[in-house]
């Protein structure tokens, strides 16, 4: 990404974790976004009983013993963009628990908006 002219920023909703994030994700910034912004007009929630879905619950057990926590509001959908000076090249929004963003797809977008 560097290489391309751009560089790593995380916007978090919450102060919980907050320090731990930071730690893990120096040297680059992290923002705390009190008023919540950056997640546009209407917050992407995620029911509780979504939980109990096998996709869900095979990802959550995948997971254990890697960084993070378990605390604070983890049913407020996360999203990963990649923004350039013309405007936003890759957008995902978390649709559902883990839902990760294709980082094929990212990489390639970068590649082909480089700023520098």
């Amino acid at each position: 990404m560097e290489a391309n002219g751009y560089s790593l920023h995380a916007v978090l909703h919450e102060e919980l974790g907050w320090e731990e994030f930071a730690t893990l994700f120096h040297p680059h910034p992290v923002y705390h976004d009190v008023q919540r912004r950056f997640y546009g007009p209407d917050l992407r929630r995620e029911s509780t009983a979504k939980l109990l879905n096998p996709s869900v619950m095979k990802k959550v057990f995948q997971s254990l013993g890697s960084w993070g926590n378990l605390k604070g509001d983890g049913l407020l959908m996360g999203s990963v963009f990649a923004i350039s000076s013309s405007g936003v090249i890759f957008e995902h929004r978390e649709k559902t628990f883990g839902d990760e963003a294709d980082r094929t797809q990212l990489i390639e977008a970068i590649k082909q908006h480089k700023l520098n």
